[in-house]
Order: structure tokens, then sequence, then C-alpha cells
């Protein structure tokens, strides 16, 4: 009985002090992003230009803990399967990849599509994958 009710004690502690710092999500924006893209018949490394503003908010579907949207759109893109874990990370999935750590509020957003993974009826290079690195800021 003194366990269980350790246990609960601590969980409504967390809880509480989750509410209590009042984060309901994250505005993660695009620093730095590179890639590759396909010209002239080869793919080549390339740097992009890339300021693109992410939410990170709480999932209002049953298919993830948290979601992610790009500012000014209306539906998610990815989810995250699982709450951050102890490391105060959290991993997302969906058309692109997000990884965020709550601690240090970087977040790494991957687009894997176009060279390994092309979309059915998609040509040789129509889509660039590349990698944005960058920080996030709590709402």
């Amino acid at each position: 009985m003194v366990r269980t009710s350790g246990v609960i004690t601590v969980m409504l502690t967390l809880l509480v002090s989750t509410r209590a710092q009042g984060v309901e999500g994250y505005l993660c924006i695009v620093d730095k992003a590179a890639g590759f893209s396909y010209q002239q018949g080869r793919w080549d490394r390339a740097f992009f230009r890339n300021e693109d503003k992410y939410l990170i908010t709480r999932s209002s579907e049953p298919r993830g803990v948290w979601e992610v949207k790009q500012v000014g759109e209306r539906w998610a893109f990815v989810w995250c399967a699982q709450d951050f874990n102890e490391a105060d990370n959290l991993s997302c999935e969906g058309v692109a990849e997000v990884r965020m750590n709550r601690k240090s509020l970087r977040f790494l957003y991957i687009y894997p599509n176009g060279y390994w993974k092309a979309l059915p009826g998609e040509a040789e290079g129509e889509n660039t994958p590349y990698m944005g690195i960058g920080t996030c800021s709590p709402l």
C-alpha cells in the first residue's frame, strides 16, 4: 500500500509540474538545411535556403501523442507514437521524420524521400532528400 501511494504521489507531482510549466507545444524553426539534388543525370550534395517553421503540439488524433504541422497548414504530416523518453527525446514519423530534445530545444527535420524512396509515378529527382537543423521554443 505504501508503494502504491508513493507511485501515485510521484505521478501526480509529475503531472502537476508539467501543467505548471504551461508547455502546450513547441515552435521549431529550421536554421540550416542540406541534402541532395538530382541534376544533369546524377545526384549531388546541395544546400537549401530553408526557414520553415513547425508546430509540435499534443495530437488531436489517436495515431500519436504529439503531432507536427508546418506553420500555416491545417493538417499534421508527422506523428509521435510515444511521448518524450527518459532522455527527453521525442521521435516522430510520417511523411518526414522529426527528432527533438526537450532540454536542449534542438530538433532535426529529415525528409528522406526522393533518393531511396520514390513515390508511385515519381520521376528520378522529383523529390530532394534533405535534413534541417534548428531550435524550438515552448509555446
